[in-house]
């Protein structure tokens, strides 16, 4: 582990553990400044964090709706071949084990949790479709999928994959761990993965013209109707594509307010505890604060990290 006295970012390499995560909380408080970051190691340190409180936090969020049996989840298991009454015993079992994965990745992250992450939030999205709704909802859950995909590339790209059962902390590995083709790889993937949520969801909204969308812009008041929500998802849909191909900061910002607020309407037009369905859909704003702290990084990158100059 590396001596926190030569991390060369003072005041953050101290504190570890919970204390690390609650500082960490304080300061995400505000964005803007979170994805300012004075050094390599402060670098690692966040963008540690970001990824695995979304994955956490995605799971959490999810796993929340087996665990108090959400009866909508039943048509998504029966066209696997389960019972109606097989598919009420199980669904909270799968709702403990989403919370348990969640809970165990913000203790530490470690290999097999971070691939059964990815596996199973890859798997599950494809049940939508199998059940007769839209396939625009496969994409819509990019963030899902996408960010544990990028948790496995940063740890897998630091060589701290090899053991399926050891705990890590990316933040604590020598800086020189973390290459430029690794963290290009990771941005490869949350820009993919923004991109292509924006797809899916401007498609239910646009093409697919699922009514829920409807339903959130009048709980708040706004009298909107289907041609304008037709819109908005056109407009999501390019945003999608500019993103997933060219991610400019300004835009990546707009995003992450867009999803953060949207995503939000879920208690407004339903129940108190639909916050959860705000909770799960983590990944999708994690994955633009993660995706910004790699920009701002690549674009600000402190002196001492660039190339030296050979003198003429």
């Amino acid at each position: 582990m590396a001596d926190p006295a030569t991390r060369g970012d003072v005041g953050l390499a101290g504190p570890s553990g919970r204390a690390r995560d609650v500082a960490h909380i304080l300061r995400i408080l505000n964005p803007f400044g979170y994805v300012q970051v004075r050094s390599k190691r402060e670098f690692m340190d966040r963008l540690e964090w970001v990824l695995r409180i979304s994955v956490a936090l995605c799971f959490i969020g999810h796993g929340f709706w087996g665990t108090i049996s959400k009866p909508e989840w039943i048509g998504l298991i029966t066209p696997m071949g389960f019972s109606e009454s097989t598919a009420w015993a199980l669904l909270p079992w799968i709702g403990w084990a989403d919370v348990l994965l969640g809970v165990l990745v913000i203790a530490k992250p470690r290999s097999f949790l971070l691939w059964k992450a990815f596996l199973w939030a890859s798997f599950t999205p494809f049940l939508r479709p199998l059940a007769g709704l839209s396939w625009f909802e496969v994409p819509e859950r990019a963030g899902n999928y996408g960010v544990p995909l990028a948790f496995l590339l940063l740890a897998g790209g630091m060589g701290l994959m090899r053991t399926w059962w050891n705990g890590f902390e990316v933040a604590d590995e020598p800086e020189t761990k973390l290459t430029e083709a690794t963290i290009h790889k990771v941005r490869l993937v949350l820009q993919l993965s923004v991109g292509v949520l924006l797809l899916g969801h401007g498609g239910l909204m646009a093409i697919a013209q699922k009514p829920m969308y409807l339903a959130h812009f009048h709980a708040i008041g706004l009298p909107v109707t289907q041609s304008a929500i037709t819109l908005i998802g056109w407009g999501e849909m390019l945003l999608g594509a500019v993103v997933a191909f060219r991610p400019m900061i300004p835009l990546v910002w707009f995003i992450f307010f867009w999803k953060l607020a949207t995503e939000s309407l879920y208690a407004f037009a339903g129940r108190p505890i639909d916050v959860f369905e705000t909770i799960e859909r983590w990944g999708d704003y994690g994955g633009c604060i993660a995706l910004l702290l790699i920009l701002y990084y690549l674009a600000r990158r402190p002196p001492a990290e660039e190339p030296a100059r050979s003198e003429a």
